[in-house]
C-alpha cells in the first residue's frame, strides 16, 4: 500500500508458513477493506468491509493451500463497537463458518487504521493439514 507519508511499500509477509508435520501453521498479516487496485478506498459499511477482508484472506490462506475452514484463531480491530457494526461483523463470519466450528477470536476497538476509511482490521492463523492431491 503506498499511502502518503508512509514507507513505499509494504515491509511485511502477506502470510507466513511454518511447516509442523501433519500440516502447517499459516500466520496471515491484518487485512482491511480496501481493494488492491485503491488502497485508499474502503467500501462505505463494515459487512461490504468484512466480505472483501475474508475474500483477501481466503485468497491468502489459498496461496498456502488452504481455505477459510482452516482458520483456527482470528484478530478483529474495529473502529465501531456498536451493537449494529458488530452483528454486522458476526453476520458475516456465521455466513463463513461451519456451525460449532468458529475459531477462536478477539474483538479489539482501536481508534484508527493507517486507511482512514477503514472500519475494520482481521488477522487469522490457520492450521493446513498436509491433503491428499485429488
Amino acid at each position: 500500500v503506498g499511502l502518503d507519508g508512509f514507507a513505499p511499500g509494504p515491509i511485511f509477509s502477506d502470510a507466513v508458513r511454518i511447516d509442523l508435520g501433519p500440516g502447517a501453521l499459516v500466520l496471515v498479516s491484518g487485512k482491511i477493506g480496501a481493494r488492491r487496485d485503491s488502497p485508499d478506498d474502503p467500501p462505505p459499511g463494515m459487512r461490504e468491509q468484512a466480505e472483501r477482508i475474508f475474500a483477501d484472506i481466503g485468497r491468502s490462506l489459498a496461496v498456502e493451500g488452504g481455505e477459510l475452514a482452516d482458520v483456527v484463531r482470528m484478530r478483529v480491530y474495529v473502529t465501531d463497537i456498536s451493537p449494529e457494526a458488530v452483528r454486522a461483523l458476526h453476520e458475516v463470519r456465521a455466513e463463513l463458518f461451519e456451525p460449532g466450528r468458529y475459531p477462536a477470536s478477539t474483538l479489539v476497538q482501536v481508534s484508527g487504521f493507517v486507511v482512514p476509511d477503514a472500519l475494520v482490521e482481521i488477522e487469522v492463523e490457520a492450521f493446513v493439514p498436509h491433503r491428499q492431491p485429488n
